[in-house]
């Protein structure tokens, strides 16, 4: 069969063609046994919907999460950054991607500032 291959299209086309399906089987086996916990939804009932102060942080982007996360009174683990963009020195504005409770995904933009040794929100 093979030698029938490389007679109709030759030796490049066949080579490409046995390295695809090499690339497609190697995938294959990756996406199936990659993440398997993180594609199962948690079992744990949600905690408690009392959220607590936030604490202060060295990272715009914790920042940006934690507050966003106490505002709405979502769980901390539903809103991830997703990009920070330095506006200047000080002032940071941070794209956040949020999970509702319906699976469904919303995203804010939040601007932060530094302030002596903390980042502060900017628009409440």
């Amino acid at each position: 069969m093979l030698v029938l291959l490389l007679r109709l299209f030759g030796r490049r086309v066949v080579g490409a063609l046995i390295l695809a399906v090499a690339a497609g089987i190697v995938m294959q086996a990756l996406m199936t046994t990659g993440e398997t916990a993180a594609a199962t939804p948690s079992t744990r009932p949600e905690q408690a919907t009392a959220v607590p102060a936030p604490l202060p942080v060295a990272k715009p982007t914790a920042a940006a999460e934690q507050w966003y996360a106490a505002r709405h009174k979502l769980p901390a683990r539903s809103v991830r950054a997703l990009q920070a963009d330095a506006m200047n020195r000080d002032t940071v504005r941070v794209l956040l991607v949020v999970t509702k409770a319906n699976g469904r995904l919303d995203s804010a933009v939040v601007t932060v500032r530094h302030a002596k040794d903390r980042w502060v929100v900017v628009n409440r």
